[in-house]
């Protein structure tokens, strides 16, 4: 664990203060949240948590696909009829979007962060952490009585911390996130003190609250030069030659193709870098290849790649929620905070060392449905001992 020196707020940390929030947190948002019904039971075992914690700051961990943006969304709705101030933070547009849209349905008074009525009684303001690792000059303000950050292990940077405990320095924290490892030197924890409850993605999988999962690999015989040995994940410019590795992207349109004839949609991660060159070649592959539809007569297969604005891939997923794309392949566009109902397998082809980075991805074929979602890492030659895969996610 690193040993993390919390930065001094411009205005003094108040124990007292804290404790009056925690506790009214505690009574007035989690005890009510505790008896609504609907909950499943990762949440309701999340709220059991808060509701006996000493802590102001805290994080919690939940398996993705496990309604953790529900859960968040009904804390910050509660917290603003018992007359609280409240922040939402994440580090994605569409994920905060989403926030503002359901409370706003709720018949929430939705905010941008630093307007002049996000500290109201009663107002819930929602905005970027990018901002607020910005806002180093912007002087803090302690009406803000609960800060609830969603994809948590997305906070941790240096200016984002120090920012947040300098503008929130007495607020009830909570940091929710389904990876709290960012990386083997850190953890979430270190940042936003104790992990209240923790349960793995395997625990959802295994009690049957996300679809079943078949984990596979595929050995390439590509090759990748090492050359940034000190970067934490393969660069760019290490992966730059496989980007265009035959034999590997025909494996991969193989397989794609298998799948979508079985009558499946699904998700392609792709290798960075070059406008997002190697996600356009397996998109024109693709598109050369037919299947045979319900009456028997062979189509194209129907691809897209997801680049651009965050407009652009709202877009391309109502479509492929809509059958209009048998496959669509991404690179960084679909890692967090998308949902869609309809992908039922994920293809890696671009090798990682991340963990944080499969378990997100794996996040967005894994649904509330029966039907199995099978996944696939692609493993070259020379990444073997390096790579992470799907395999070290489930625990196998």
């Amino acid at each position: 664990m690193m040993n993390i020196s919390v930065p001094q707020a411009d205005q003094p940390v108040d124990i007292e203060l804290q404790q009056l929030r925690l506790q009214s947190f505690q009574e007035d948002v989690i005890t009510p949240l505790m008896s609504e019904e609907g909950l499943n039971d990762y949440q309701s075992k999340a709220l059991a948590a808060m509701a006996v914690s000493t802590e102001i700051t805290a994080v919690t961990d939940l398996p993705v696909r496990t309604g953790k943006s529900y859960l968040m969304g009904r804390i910050a709705s509660k917290a603003s009829e018992a007359g609280m101030s409240v922040t939402i933070l994440s580090h994605r547009k569409h994920i905060n979007s989403d926030h503002v849209d359901n409370l706003e349905d709720d018949g929430k008074n939705v905010v941008g962060i630093f307007d002049e009525e996000a500290y109201d009684p009663g107002v819930i303001s929602v905005g970027a952490l990018q901002k607020v690792a910005r806002a180093t000059d912007r002087a803090a303000n302690d009406k803000v009585d609960v800060l609830l950050i969603d994809e948590g292990h997305r906070a941790i940077g240096d200016k984002t911390v120090s920012n947040l405990h300098r503008l929130y320095p007495n607020a009830v924290v909570r940091a929710f996130t389904g990876s709290p490892n960012y990386a083997e030197d850190r953890s979430v924890s270190d940042f936003f003190g104790n992990i209240e409850i923790s349960r793995p993605i395997t625990d959802a999988i295994e009690k049957g609250y996300v679809s079943p999962l078949r984990v596979l690999a595929y050995k390439t015989k590509a090759k990748i030069d090492l050359l940034d040995p000190g970067h934490e994940d393969f660069t760019t410019r290490e992966l730059k030659n496989i980007r265009e590795f035959k034999a590997r992207n025909s494996a991969a349109v193989a397989m794609a193709k298998d799948l979508v004839a079985e009558g499946r949609q699904g998700l392609i991660s792709t290798i960075p870098g070059g406008d997002l060159l190697h996600a356009d070649i397996l998109k024109k592959m693709l598109e050369s290849e037919t299947v045979s539809d319900q009456n028997g007569d062979e189509r194209a297969v129907k691809a897209a790649v997801i680049k651009g604005s965050s407009g652009d891939a709202d877009e391309l997923l109502e479509a492929f929620e809509h059958g209009e794309y048998d496959v669509l392949l991404f690179c960084d566009k679909l890692v967090e905070g998308y949902t869609t109902e309809r992908a039922s397998f994920l293809l890696d082809t671009r090798p990682t060392t991340s963990i944080v980075h499969l378990t997100q991805i794996l996040g967005r074929v894994l649904q509330p449905k029966d039907k199995e979602a099978i996944v696939v890492s692609f493993v070259d030659e020379t990444t073997k001992k390096r790579q992470k895969t799907f395999y070290d996610v489930v625990g196998l």
